[in-house]
């Protein structure tokens, strides 16, 4: 977490182990939550139509529609991943970067091999300065493309798999 005087300002969430958590998600938090839902425990929102529509099947995910253009050594090269936000005031003055740095000195650490996100058309040249190789691109609807990026840690070689991404 990033703070500037008060206010948090950014974020990373991550996970060293994505195939983990994609499991424990399935099998343990998303019907956990759908419960949740269902008993009114939540509020019906659009946030609670997203979760339910996507976890029955019956809305896309932009993470499960990219896995078909990413390598299929993603979990190998790149086990790890972050989801990041920075507030639109706060960007450009080192906050994002020193989290992602920080981030990845700890996977490093802990022996981690790389890291990858998804992320759309603008934030990526900011991860591409970062390190991070384009690895698949999908237009998800028309004119909106999500981007798979990784960047391998502990002195590993970075470069992208499968070529470029098609022009936008």
């Amino acid at each position: 977490m990033a703070e500037s005087g008060d206010r948090v300002v950014g974020y990373l969430t991550g996970c060293p182990d994505s195939a983990g958590f994609r499991r424990a998600r399935r099998l343990i938090w998303t019907p956990w939550l759908l419960l949740r839902i269902a008993a009114r425990r939540y509020p019906w929102n659009p946030d609670a139509t997203r979760v339910v529509r996507q976890s029955l099947g019956l809305a896309p995910e932009p993470e499960r529609s990219l896995r078909r253009v990413l390598p299929p050594s993603l979990e190998r090269d790149y086990p790890a991943h972050l989801h990041m936000n920075v507030d639109a005031e706060a960007r450009g003055q080192g906050i994002g970067r020193g989290l992602v740095e920080r981030y990845t000195a700890d996977l490093e650490a802990a022996g981690v091999a790389g890291v990858h996100l998804v992320c759309g058309v603008a934030p990526r040249p900011f991860y591409q300065q970062l390190g991070f190789v384009d690895l698949g691109a999908l237009e998800f609807r028309p004119g909106v493309w999500i981007f798979g990026l990784g960047r391998r840690l502990g002195g590993a070689a970075a470069g992208g798999h499968g070529g470029p991404p098609p022009p936008l």
